[in-house]
């Protein structure tokens, strides 16, 4: 759906300056609004480095090491459904992957006129 259009929303939080964030499982984002519910932005993931786990998978399998090598590994930096997202006290931004089973996590950065998000 388009901006700011939610498509099986299925999590929210709200964060220090009342910035709210709505996981969109149906459009595979992260939806940001202020708290007057104007779209902001939308994050769509950016996890380029595999978690150390699933580094370890892959260095013992040498077909998946093989198979990785001939595709686009891009698509796998997004967001596949997530389904939950948190913000801590730091107002670091947690955001729950059903479909990968991963984490990523942003720094919210502050003191900007525009929002930023440092990944």
């Amino acid at each position: 759906t388009g901006v700011g259009s939610l498509k099986g929303p299925s999590g929210v939080a709200v964060d220090s300056d009342g910035d709210v964030y709505v996981t969109d499982w149906g459009n595979h984002r992260v939806q940001i609004y202020d708290a007057d519910g104007h779209y902001i932005t939308a994050l769509v993931g950016d996890a380029q480095e595999p978690s150390p786990w699933a580094q370890a998978y892959i260095d013992a399998n040498s077909d998946i090491i093989k198979a990785r090598r001939r595709v686009d590994l891009e698509p796998e930096w997004r967001f596949r459904r997530p389904v939950a997202v948190n913000v801590d006290a730091d107002d670091r931004i947690i955001i729950l992957e059903s479909y990968r089973h991963r984490l990523q996590i942003y720094n919210k950065l502050k003191d900007y006129e525009e929002h930023a998000l440092n990944l």
